[in-house]
């Protein structure tokens, strides 16, 4: 599926005959009349968006249409006959929309008209070399296009105040990403919610047990939820990712961190080609497995995973991973993801049936037409060798420019595969 739709939206970008206009910048938006439990931040307090136009789109109605066009194509998971599972923490990948914004909604799914009382977004250290600690942002609120999102400040401090090794800390969350995308699936499902942001510093055992026992204090009287951004491997060809993430999920599911610590292990010491990590957001995901425990969750479901090389964006010989999964309280068991990867294609070339050519067709015209409106592709499930050859084509665009990169909110190629 991944080479087809990479086919077309390939065609759709070449066959363009004019360049790209630079799309206006998005207004910033009204703060909400209320912003519960802190007061209308100063400009000094807003922390500003950094990836803005280049992981999500710039502009408020169409980073909108994007998640609303996300979530639509993922339904709420349950047994049959039992209540809908609460999710007591989600795992969320981190990178540009394109590449893994429809895993996000998986997990983003699963809370949707669920009524918290607390939201706490931990995220990873991509940009500050050397920070060790745990940083809160304690105060003011985070800025998109979609507006502010507020700080919870009362429970910032409580989260200070529980362990010396979780300090208040504007200057790492000023370029860091793994939180600010997360933030516009919250806006949607929870406008004017605030939340508490921390950076997980250094992923090591310390630091993930005072952050996970400081997390299960603060919030044990709340209904909470806790939100963990991190990919999963990086940089590994598509087989091996696939390989090596579902091992990764698979301990994840344990609910047990020593597992993780064993499967990272095990992987970064087969030399497999390429493989810089098996989950850049280690810590995040190690807060998520033991502050659920500590809140109650008995449960770990995997959603869904992809990688870049499934997106049309991607390279088959070079990917990212991601994956949701929802940490949750009850007795019965749901069907967790079960990985199929797109079949290899025959190693030479092969003519194509007439009902081959009508189902690229199919895929073609509602690729192109569902990216140009929302910016999302649809699901397919293909099974057809043939259609995953690389082949040339030829088509006539009859507009005069290239609408793929409006729609992405950015005036240069999709950046963010981490």
């Amino acid at each position: 599926m991944k080479r087809i739709v990479v086919l077309f939206m390939v065609l759709l970008a070449t066959a363009c005959a004019g360049p790209t206009a630079t799309p206006a910048p998005a207004e910033t938006p009204e703060p909400a009349a209320a912003l519960t439990p802190t007061a209308v931040p100063t400009p000094g307090e807003v922390r500003k968006p950094a990836v803005t136009g280049q992981f999500y789109p710039d502009d408020a109605e169409q980073l909108s249409t994007m998640v609303d066009a996300f979530l639509a194509q993922v339904e709420e998971v349950g047994a049959e006959g039992q209540a809908r599972p609460e999710p007591v923490a989600i795992i969320v990948p981190h990178a540009g929309y394109v590449f893994s914004g429809q895993v996000a909604a998986y997990a983003f799914k699963q809370i949707e008209g669920v009524d918290y009382e607390a939201i706490v977004v931990v995220g990873t250290n991509h940009t500050t070399p050397g920070f060790n600690r745990v940083a809160v942002y304690a105060e003011g609120a985070f800025e998109t296009p979609l507006g502010l999102v507020p700080v919870d400040t009362e429970l910032a401090q409580a989260l200070i105040a529980a362990d010396e090794r979780i300090v208040f800390d504007r200057n790492v969350h000023q370029h860091e990403h793994s939180i600010e995308v997360e933030l516009p699936f919250l806006q949607k499902l929870y406008p004017g919610q605030a939340i508490v942001p921390v950076i997980v510093g250094e992923p090591s055992p310390e630091n993930c047990e005072a952050l996970s026992e400081a997390l299960a204090q603060i919030l044990a009287d709340k209904k909470a939820l806790i939100v963990a951004s991190s990919d999963l491997s990086h940089y590994p060809s598509y087989e091996e990712a696939c390989r090596v993430d579902m091992a990764t999920l698979e301990a994840v599911q344990t609910m047990d961190p020593q597992r993780l610590t064993e499967v990272i292990s095990q992987y970064m010491s087969e030399g497999i080609p390429e493989l810089y990590t098996l989950c850049c957001g280690e810590g995040p995901i190690r807060v998520a497995m033991m502050a659920a425990k500590k809140l109650g969750a008995n449960q770990a479901t995997v959603l869904r995973y992809a990688n870049s090389g499934d997106t049309p964006f991607g390279d088959w010989d070079r990917v990212v991973g991601y994956g949701a999964v929802m940490f949750w309280r009850g007795k019965e068991n749901l069907t967790s993801f079960t990985l199929s990867t797109s079949p290899s294609p025959p190693k030479e070339a092969a003519p194509l049936s007439s009902d081959e050519r009508e189902k690229l067709l199919v895929i073609a015209r509602q690729t192109i037409a569902q990216f140009l409106e929302t910016g999302t592709v649809p699901h397919f499930e293909v099974s057809e060798t043939n259609l995953f050859q690389e082949r040339g084509c030829f088509s006539t665009s009859l507009r005069r420019r290239c609408l793929g990169n409006k729609v992405l909110g950015a005036t240069s190629p999709p950046r963010g595969r981490t």
